[in-house]
């Protein structure tokens, strides 16, 4: 399940990118509406949000094991609905976020993937201290982290869409002798 801010924009090409051998399954995160509200009020946003599509999913896939993902505030949203979906016992394999992070990803037992994009000013790895000496150690699970060379919003582009696509579905593939 991937969450995206601007479904046309992001889920579209992610689609393209990854292929039929990696299927993604396109969720709303709101983030629309995020970039509207105080900044203060976003973690109610993705709060509401999460716990609506976490009831649908648990309902839905009672007995599935999931991969999760989003970008930005889909981060957010991905990160939260992974804690609902655990506290209920569902199991929660891998959880890979787009320019976000948040301490309660320490919490995370899975796999994770971190991409941060290197020329964005907004620092969204600065939550974590990604880059410091050390910033990996309050995570339950050892993460992964890469820098991708674009700006934000420039994560779907025609050029760094196949790139963004390679790592993600690196990720998300798992080994036959894993299954």
């Amino acid at each position: 399940f991937w969450w995206a801010n601007f479904p046309r924009n992001e889920l579209v090409p992610s689609v393209q990118a990854l292929g039929p051998a990696l299927p993604l399954v396109g969720m709303y995160s709101g983030g629309m509406h995020a970039t509207r509200i105080p900044l203060a009020r976003h973690r109610a946003l993705a709060e509401y949000v999460a716990t609506i599509y976490a009831k649908e999913i648990m309902a839905r896939f009672p007995d599935a094991t999931f991969r999760l993902g989003g970008i930005c505030f889909g981060g957010r949203v991905a990160d939260l609905v992974s804690q609902k979906l655990i506290a209920a016992g569902c199991k929660v394999e891998a959880l890979c976020v787009l320019d976000y992070s948040h301490t309660d990803l320490y919490r995370f037992p899975g796999r994770l993937l971190m991409l941060f994009s290197s020329k964005s000013g907004d620092r969204f790895y600065a939550p974590i201290r990604w880059g410091e000496e050390n910033w990996e150690k309050p995570f339950q699970s050892q993460p992964q982290s890469i820098a991708i060379d674009c700006r934000h919003r420039k994560f779907f582009s025609k050029d760094i869409a196949p790139i963004l696509a390679q790592h993600v579905r690196d990720f998300f593939t798992v080994p036959e002798n894993e299954d």
